[in-house]
């Protein structure tokens, strides 16, 4: 398609530019429940202490299940386990809130693993990973703590999971732990 230069601002790349911004205005002006659906996050840190990090990737939009029963936008984590080559997919870890000794239950559009965070939260020399689900319970939000432990990527034993109420604060839209710094 040819497109005429008459004046300066006017060509091709003005208008991929232009269209560029009306969907980027597009994506602010989605609920926010729909922009978390759209993300994916990372976290990286040696969990398993092997001295090689490890990626742990949150994909908050995954249906967890098949049709017509499936999750819808519930989230998980994919922990990936580092070697000398790089990272691999064996011993990969694939965790939800509906696996074994993470607190809670999937629920739809739950979002998690919509933040990720690894770093040394409890002082016990493993990288600990924190997870988000910035739409729990109605958009409140929640907090889980996964301990790194010696030969697997994340511990599910001794996770613990909490949102803005068990800290005295309103969970009305709050979206808490939406926002994880380091």
């Amino acid at each position: 398609m040819a497109v005429p230069r008459t004046r300066r601002g006017t060509g091709r790349r003005a208008l991929r530019q232009r269209h560029a911004s009306h969907d980027a205005d597009a994506v602010r002006r989605r609920p926010r429940r729909e922009r978390a659906r759209r993300r994916v996050r990372s976290g990286a840190g040696d969990l398993d202490k092997d001295g090689r990090a490890d990626l742990a990737v949150g994909v908050p939009g995954e249906t967890i299940g098949g049709e017509p029963d499936g999750i819808y936008g519930a989230g998980t984590i994919t922990v990936l386990r580092g070697s000398a080559t790089g990272l691999g997919t064996s011993g990969a870890l694939l965790l939800s809130q509906d696996s074994p000794g993470v607190p809670g239950s999937a629920e739809s559009v739950d979002g998690f693993g919509s933040q990720l965070f690894a770093s040394d939260v409890n002082r016990d020399g493993w990288a600990d990973l924190s997870a988000v689900a910035s739409q729990e319970n109605d958009d409140a939000g929640g907090l889980w703590h996964l301990p790194g432990a010696a030969g697997t990527l994340c511990s599910t034993t001794g996770s613990t999971g909490f949102g803005p109420g068990a800290l005295g604060l309103s969970t009305a839209y709050s979206a808490f732990g939406s926002e994880l710094a380091g």
